[in-house]
C-alpha cells in the first residue's frame, strides 16, 4: 500500500492532512492543517512517491491558507491569528521544495528570533547577513528538549521542522540540528527519532502512517 493510500483517512475533502483519521467528507478536521500538510508532503517526497502535480497541490493548499492580510492561517477562510506551529511546518516544507513564501511573518511572532531567521532564509536573505540570528537559531536547535520527557513529542516535532527549514543554508545550524538529533536517539533508543516521535504525537498511537514513513 502506498503512502497516499494509507494517508487518505487523514485528509480532508480539500486535501489537507490532519493528525488523526477523519470521518469521510470532513471539510476541516483539525487545527494546524498547514503543519500536518507540510509533514505529509515531505514524507511523500522523501519516500520517492512525489509527483510533479503534488508540488502544485502543496503550493495551492498553503496559499489558500493565506488571508487577505497576507498572514498564514490554520485553514482557508480562517480569521483567527495563527501561532508558530504552522509557520515552522510550512517553512520546513518550503525549504524542502525550494519555495518562497507569499505570506508575511506577523510582528507578534518576531519574539522568536529562530522563526524570523527561518522565514528570512526562505525569503532568500543571505545567512551571513543575519549572523546573530543564525547563532541564536543554532543554540536553540542544539539545546531544545533538554530534560523533556519522551512524551513531549510536540516540541520535538517543531524543533525538527526548524532544523529542516534552516539546515540547507547554514552549516552551523545543520550541525546543531544533528547534535540535537543525536541527543534524541538516547531518549528513544533508535536512530529513527521522528518515527518514534510521530508514534506518540499522531493517532492512532504507535500505528499511523506518519510513524511508518517519516524519514529524519
Amino acid at each position: 500500500m502506498s503512502i497516499k493510500e494509507e494517508m487518505t483517512p487523514y485528509l480532508t475533502i480539500g486535501g489537507y492532512a490532519c493528525n488523526e483519521p477523519l470521518s469521510p467528507g470532513t471539510v476541516r478536521g483539525c487545527d494546524n492543517q498547514p503543519l500536518f500538510t507540510s509533514a505529509y508532503h515531505i514524507l511523500l517526497w522523501r519516500n520517492g512517491e512525489y509527483e510533479l502535480t503534488d508540488l502544485h497541490v502543496y503550493w495551492n493548499l498553503i496559499n489558500a491558507c493565506v488571508g487577505i492580510d497576507k498572514e498564514l492561517r490554520r485553514a482557508p477562510g480562517d480569521v483567527a491569528a495563527d501561532a508558530t506551529d504552522d509557520h515552522y511546518g510550512v517553512l520546513a516544507g518550503f525549504a524542502e521544495f525550494k519555495m518562497v513564501p507569499s505570506f508575511k511573518l506577523p510582528i507578534r511572532l518576531w519574539v522568536q528570533p529562530q522563526l524570523v531567521y527561518a522565514y528570512l532564509l526562505a525569503r532568500r536573505v543571505p545567512s551571513l547577513a543575519m549572523t546573530p540570528l543564525m547563532l541564536y537559531t543554532a543554540l536553540v536547535l542544539a539545546v531544545s528538549c533538554i530534560g523533556a520527557p519522551a512524551s513531549d513529542s510536540g516540541s520535538r516535532q517543531l524543533n525538527w521542522m526548524l532544523w529542516q527549514a534552516v539546515k540547507r543554508k547554514s552549516w552551523l545550524c545543520n550541525l546543531a540540528g544533528k547534535f540535537w538529533h543525536w541527543r534524541q536517539t538516547k531518549v528513544y533508543g533508535t536512530k529513527e527519532v521522528m518515527k518514534a516521535v510521530a508514534a506518540i504525537y499522531y493517532l492512532p498511537a504507535n500505528s499511523n502512517p506518519y510513524a511508518k514513513y517519516w524519514i529524519d
